[in-house]
C-alpha cells in the first residue's frame, strides 16, 4: 500500500493526499497553502483515530542486579557470581571493598598574573640569569 492510498483510507480526499506526497517545491503558492491545511487536517484525523488509545506508563524503578561475571576473590580463591556473596566473602576474610566512594568536588584552578611573574623571576634568578 503506497503513502497515497493510506492518506485515503485515513480519510482525506484524493486532492489532498496528491498535495502531500508531492515534493513542497514542486508545488505553486495555493498548492502549498493547500497542502498545509491538508497536513493540519491529516493530523487531526490521526489524532481523532487514536483517541481512545491511552499510553499506560509503569513507574521505572532504578535496580542494581546482584549479578556479575564469574569472579575470583583472592582472598579465599573461590569464585563468585554474586556480588552480595562476593562482598560477604571479602569482609569475612579481612578485606576491604572499594571504589563506590564518593569523589570530591574538583577545586576551579585559576592563574594569578601576578604570581606567575614572580616564580618566572625567582627561577631565572636562581638560574642565574640578569634581569
Amino acid at each position: 500500500m503506497t503513502q497515497y492510498n493510506k492518506l485515503i483510507d485515513l480519510g482525506l480526499d484524493e486532492m489532498a493526499s496528491t498535495l502531500l506526497t508531492t515534493p513542497i517545491i514542486d508545488l505553486g503558492r495555493d498548492e502549498r497553502t493547500l497542502a498545509i491545511q491538508a497536513y493540519d487536517l491529516r493530523i487531526e484525523l490521526i489524532r481523532e483515530a487514536n483517541k481512545g488509545f491511552k499510553l499506560q506508563l509503569k513507574p521505572f524503578h532504578n535496580i542494581i542486579s546482584d549479578n556479575m561475571d564469574r569472579t575470583l576473590n583472592p582472598m579465599n580463591g573461590k569464585h563468585y557470581d554474586s556480588k552480595s556473596s562476593y562482598y560477604k566473602a571479602v569482609k569475612e576474610a579481612g578485606g576491604v571493598i572499594m571504589g563506590n566512594e564518593k569523589q570530591a568536588p574538583k577545586k576551579e584552578f585559576s592563574f594569578n598574573d601576578d604570581q606567575i611573574k614572580r616564580d618566572i623571576y625567582a627561577t631565572a634568578k636562581q638560574l642565574g640569569h640578569k634581569l
